[in-house]
């Protein structure tokens, strides 16, 4: 009997160990027919047996928490193509894939569009540049003054500041009424000039000219509308002032001056 229930422990010894973890024959007590078994032989390969079936029982255990978070397929979503559920997978972009719902907004810079490639179809007409979506700022001044010098001396007719939001151009246009008189009537050359600055003792710059209308007939002061035009460029923004400046005619001239009409327009870099 007892030779029977060791042979039926041993049976299971080695079923379990089959089921187990790889254990070593060096591992395990042999008991041959007939040969008494000890106890302490026996417990010492149910043990091995106990190591073993925990191991494994532990590394299962890893193996399905682990599997819960595995991925079993891969579909291609929108704009995409490929996937699977077995073995190697790849994902392409599909062809015509990618739209408009696809980019973030500011994602495409100026770096990203071709050269020459924005035509004007591709723009609508809204957002199409007008005069009316231009940053201009105007400034006016006009007054019926009478401004008198002598000889070559100059004289500020007009003024007018203006304030530039950005970094850009003032267009400046400037006109007066000129007239003198020369008791002497030597004065055959005499001249008149006005300039458009913008600094307050201009002299000089820019000046466009009128001779007198009737250098002999003194008495009548003829008199002529002088006109000038000029292009200013500021590289900051700020507040600039213009001045419409005119000058006498000559050596015993006395020029009058009046009507100053200066205008200035702001036109932001383009």
């Amino acid at each position: 009997m007892k030779e029977t229930l060791l042979v039926l422990l041993v049976g299971l010894v080695v079923l379990v160990v089959a089921a187990a973890d790889d254990i070593a024959d060096s591992e395990l007590n042999t008991f041959n027919p007939g040969d008494p078994a000890l106890a302490s032989e026996v417990n010492e390969n149910f043990d091995a047996v106990q190591a073993a079936v925990n191991d494994n029982d532990a590394r299962l255990d890893t193996v399905e928490a682990q599997s819960a978070g595995l991925i079993t397929g891969v579909s291609a979503g929108t704009g995409l193509t490929g996937g699977g559920s077995t073995g190697d997978v790849t994902l392409s972009v599909a062809a015509n894939g990618i739209t408009g719902a696809h980019i973030a907004a500011s994602a495409v810079t100026t770096g990203d569009i071709a050269d020459g490639t924005i035509t004007d179809a591709d723009v609508s007409a809204s957002a199409m540049v007008s005069v009316a979506k231009l940053d201009t700022v105007a400034a006016h001044a006009y007054d019926i003054t009478n401004y008198a010098v002598n000889d070559f001396d100059w004289v500020t007719v007009q003024s007018q500041s203006i304030t530039l939001p950005a970094p850009g151009y003032v267009i400046a246009f400037g006109s007066c009424e000129g007239s003198w008189t020369n008791p002497s009537g030597t004065n055959l050359g005499t001249i008149q000039g006005v300039a458009i600055t913008n600094s307050p003792t201009g002299t000089g710059h820019n000046e466009t000219y009128f001779k007198r209308l009737n250098p002999l007939d003194d008495g009548l002061n003829p008199n002529a509308i002088l006109t000038n035009q000029k292009v200013f460029h500021f590289s900051s923004a700020g507040t600039t002032t213009i001045y419409l400046r005119a000058r006498g005619g000559g050596t015993g001239d006395t020029a009058e001056f009046k009507h100053g009409n200066l205008i200035l327009l702001y036109i932001p870099n383009l």
